[in-house]
């Protein structure tokens, strides 16, 4: 879209029209289906459409377009019967430089854990016509911010509605928070946190949204994580399409509005789909935004809000979060070694018959008198048909293990006795826990050709069940127990999807 070429001095014609809204709808029964299917993407886009529009000037904090925005916001709180955050002052808080948080409560239900608070932030301002010192320019035109963060905004007021649509409200409270001055320095959330309309004792979670219009490639990245133990597999086991990536990254940045809670160890989440050319400048417009992804962050919010706000109890915050970094991360991905080669040769597969091509020597092979052409039919009794068999074959065999091979020129096969090199391998990974996820063992290795790698298995999964049973401790895990049936079903984790695997051991022996 091309730069806004003019200023907009007046928008009281156009408050008008953002005022009229539909009269607050009957107390809904959504059941969770349904309450799902009501976040959609005409919906979001409607409301981004309006927050986005010329008519709020950008919505600084503190201008008229920003209190303007505010009453459009509030109303849309009043319309899904939220109660008011703010105590005497109903949805808005106000705070000096006229500025107001914009707060809205949902109840919770359960005598034990309705004072506890899970509270669900954005911000809804951004930066009016732009500065030097907050656009990317060019300055002077206004800077709408579909994205940053209208996208989010909008996304928090369709999660506030389909909860208060459902059947039951959730078992702990739940605080919708619109935050006013993020683009000044976090100045909303930061107010609230020094002046909170509920105890900060009582706050288990603090979720933050910022930048969810721009989904690309599915990927969605998810901070904080690692600051209560247990959120990447609760995000993971909420997330139901393998179309939406998650990036459980370390990192945990100051640069929003989640910081303020961090700060008094809070756990925290923030769902951003990442930064953009557009970013703080004019061309941050309603044309650019991806309205089905904004869709379906807000519907993984949805599930993840809904989740942590009626489980039975929220770890409390992870101090070690605090200094777990980027290069920490890329250390503990890297993973193990591959592991040496048992057998020592290179071969092929020609409908289903295994041919050594070539001999390394110093090799079990060599050593063994194996010799290139020939083709093998079994490995200690079981028959080889093709490279799959051959592979769990040779990283299962004990040893000494007998080949049976058919050489050019013979009439009968020839059993050869082979000392392969290393310990048998059963399932073919080797493994580490984390802290911040107990319940998984995290993959360091899955060795080529065992049966884990056979069947899609890869380093950096997360094993959540196996044999549908849950891991109680990974640092407690007795892989004898977990480990011993033949045809194994595995709940896995990769990129925040979770997916069952099944691997077929057969009569493989070893670890």
């Amino acid at each position: 879209m091309s730069l806004k070429l003019r200023r907009i001095n007046s928008i009281s014609c156009a408050l008008l029209v953002c005022l009229v809204t539909i009269e607050a709808q009957a107390a809904g029964n959504y059941s969770m289906s349904q309450a799902v299917e009501s976040i959609s993407v005409p919906d979001i886009k409607e409301h981004v459409k309006v927050l986005a529009s010329d008519t709020f000037e950008g919505r600084e904090a503190g201008s008229q377009g920003g209190r303007a925005a505010g009453v459009y916001l509030g109303e849309q709180y009043r319309k899904n019967r939220l109660a008011g955050g703010a105590g005497e002052s109903g949805y808005y808080q106000d705070f000096s430089g006229g500025y107001r948080n914009i707060l809205g409560v949902i109840r919770g239900t359960d005598p034990k854990l309705q004072e506890e608070v899970i509270v669900l932030g954005a911000h809804y301002d951004h930066v009016g016509y732009g500065t030097a010192e907050n656009s990317r320019g060019p300055t002077g035109y206004i800077h709408n911010g579909a994205d940053d963060n209208a996208s989010g905004t909008a996304a928090l007021i369709e999660i506030a509605e389909a909860i208060s649509n459902l059947k039951l409200n959730p078992r702990r409270t739940i605080l919708f928070a619109l935050w006013d001055a993020e683009e000044k320095g976090l100045w909303g959330s930061a107010h609230w946190a020094g002046s909170p309309t509920v105890p900060s004792k009582n706050i288990k979670m603090m979720i933050n949204v910022d930048m969810i219009g721009r989904l690309r490639r599915g990927l969605l990245t998810c901070y904080g994580t690692r600051t209560c133990s247990g959120l990447r597999r609760i995000i993971s086991e909420q997330n139901p399409s393998a179309g939406l990536k998650l990036d459980y990254t370390w990192e945990l940045p100051d640069n929003s509005d989640h910081w303020p809670f961090v700060q008094q160890r809070i756990p925290v989440l923030m769902f951003h789909t990442g930064l953009h050319d557009e970013y703080h400048t004019p061309n941050d417009d309603l044309d650019k935004v991806n309205y089905a992804g904004a869709r379906d962050v807000a519907r993984l919010m949805f599930r993840v809000t809904w989740d942590l706000a009626n489980r039975d109890q929220i770890a409390p915050f992870r101090g070690q979060a605090l200094s777990e970094t980027i290069n920490k991360q890329r250390a503990a991905e890297r993973g193990l070694p591959p592991r040496p080669g048992r057998l020592g040769v290179k071969w092929s597969d020609a409908d289903g018959v295994v041919k050594i091509d070539q001999i390394r020597p110093g090799s079990a092979a060599q050593r063994a008198g194996l010799q290139v052409g020939d083709r093998i039919e079994q490995i200690d009794g079981h028959s080889v048909e093709g490279g799959a068999e051959f592979l769990k074959g040779v990283l299962a065999a004990p040893s000494p293990a007998e080949f049976v091979v058919r050489r050019s020129g013979a009439e009968e096969p020839t059993a050869v006795q082979v000392e392969l090199d290393g310990k048998p391998v059963r399932l073919g990974i080797s493994w580490r826990t984390d802290d911040a996820d107990p319940s998984a063992i995290v993959l360091t290795r899955v060795v080529p050709g065992s049966p884990a790698a056979q069947a899609g298995l890869k380093k950096n999964d997360r094993i959540y069940q196996i044999g549908g049973e849950s891991i109680p401790d990974a640092r407690q895990l007795q892989a004898d127990r977990f480990f011993r049936d033949s045809l194994l079903k595995l709940r896995v984790g990769r990129q925040g999807y979770l997916q069952t695997v099944e691997i077929d051991l057969g009569t493989t022996s070893g670890q």
